[in-house]
């Protein structure tokens, strides 16, 4: 039947006086017989099913047949105690399953401690976040090349960026060619079996140092801040593990225009790079921002308790420092010096994606905002889905590997910001509706009339004309 277990009350009376269940084989009910009587009465029906096996071993007198044919009443008359459609064994079987992997589920060490939280309703695509089409524009470059080029730099005619087996890359714009120009661990570190992010690194965020161009800053996820000699392909380490300061997670940075100052963000203090999934579904605020004075070698501790600080920006006011908190959907502006020394401002709120790398446009009015989980109104975000459902977030780590917890998270529709620099209004936006092109970006600058946009663990870097 379509229903395993629909019967009509007919059908139910037909089966009890046809097959009595709970009638012993002497005719006496079960709930009747002492404890004696129930063992002998189960026993004697166990060996009338066992007869039923030996039936084709040897030839029997018609006694024994008719003894066994009356054992095999008997027995039917127990046995349909167990009988089971074949629909009801599927349900018994999934209800069984079911069983197994909730209980594994709650059994399983708990990966995360995840953090309920509400965010503001999701901005509609009106006014500057009119839906539309330009990304789809977007044109991909060496693809299969690099993989993960998350920040870069321009050098005259060049491209630096960095990959996610641990290389700074050299490209030539013209020619689209990429180089390896320096690699921070062993030679033998690839993207095989042998390849160890934490003795390779990974370059994050990418600056050129304002007074001596030919540095470059790295914050590397799992070595820490690198300083790169680009003309003599040198680096050293300016902060590493081995620093009071320590290193879990950086990301970002950048620099006071007299060299003197480097903000660096570090996404969490609690997951390293390779578990960033983990700090995303827990939705804990743990990540921070860390001053370092160049001339002294002094790292501190400025901002705490941020939602995984990701891109950093110097504003062009000299005062303050702009950071995006990708779980707060929002970018805050720290002072440093100033009369507001030390205070913190909102800067842009609930913004309709989680804000990646931060960077001001070239003609220095614009802030380009990078980033995933667009949650404009009217799409499915899984941000908004899941801020109050602690046990999804639980269950999904618990059981959905990392690369399918990094495509769901990038979601299917690619988005960028224009904001104004001065007020953090978003005056402009570019769309993937469709996720054609661009389903995710961790970087985005204009540079000579094209804008160029990163990946975090994508193998192509994609640029497209203003």
């Amino acid at each position: 039947k379509p229903n395993c277990f629909q019967a009509s009350k007919s059908e139910l009376r037909d089966r009890r006086a046809k097959k009595p269940s709970f009638i012993t084989p002497g005719g006496s009910r079960l709930s009747d017989l002492d404890d004696d009587d129930l063992v002998e009465t189960l026993r004697s029906t166990a060996g009338a099913l066992a007869s039923r096996g030996g039936r084709n071993k040897k030839a029997s007198s018609p006694d024994d047949r008719q003894k066994k044919k009356g054992g095999k009443e008997d027995s039917g008359r127990v046995g349909v105690l167990f009988k089971l459609t074949v629909c009801q064994h599927f349900m018994l079987l999934f209800a069984m399953l079911a069983f197994g992997f909730v209980a594994m589920l709650l059994f399983m060490p708990n990966p995360i401690d995840p953090v309920a939280y509400q965010l503001p309703p999701q901005p509609p695509a009106v006014g500057p976040l009119a839906a539309n089409d330009r990304l789809a524009a977007a044109r991909k470059l060496l693809v299969g090349a690099v993989r993960g080029p998350e920040s870069f730099v321009f050098v005259g005619e060049h491209l630096f960026t960095g990959t996610l087996d641990g290389r700074i890359v050299r490209v030539h714009l013209a020619s689209e060619q990429p180089e390896l120009w320096v690699r921070f661990g062993p030679a033998n570190c690839s993207l095989q079996k042998s390849f160890s992010p934490i003795r390779c690194g990974r370059p994050l965020g990418l600056r050129r140092h304002p007074s001596n161009r030919s540095r470059l800053l790295v914050a590397d996820a799992y070595l820490g801040l690198i300083d790169v000699n680009l003309d003599k392909r040198q680096f050293q380490s300016i902060i590493d593990r081995s620093n009071p300061i320590g290193v879990t997670f950086f990301d970002d940075l950048d620099i006071t225009p007299d060299g003197e100052l480097v903000f660096i963000s570090e996404a969490s203090t609690r997951y390293p790079l390779h578990q960033l999934m983990h700090q995303m579904l827990e939705g804990s605020s743990n990540g921070r921002l860390i001053m370092l004075n160049m001339t002294s070698g002094h790292a501190a501790t400025v901002l705490e308790g941020l939602s995984f600080p990701n891109g950093v920006q110097l504003h062009p006011d000299g005062q303050s420092v702009l950071v995006a908190e990708t779980s707060g959907f929002k970018i805050i502006r720290y002072y440093f010096a100033g009369p507001m020394a030390g205070q913190t401002r909102t800067f842009a709120d609930n913004l309709p994606l989680g804000p990646d790398n931060i960077r001001l446009s070239s003609d220095g009015k614009h802030l380009w905002v990078s980033g995933s989980l667009a949650r404009l109104a009217g799409l499915r975000s899984s941000a908004d889905l899941m801020g109050q459902r602690t046990w999804l977030r639980l269950a999904a780590a618990k059981i959905l590997p990392g690369p399918l917890l990094h495509n769901m998270a990038a979601g299917h529709y690619g988005l960028v910001l224009r904001l104004a620099i001065n007020d953090g209004r978003i005056v402009d936006s570019l769309h993937d509706t469709q996720g054609k092109q661009i389903t995710h970006s961790s970087e985005v600058q204009d540079y000579n009339g094209r804008l160029f946009i990163g990946t975090y663990y994508g193998p192509y870097l994609a640029t497209l004309d203003l």
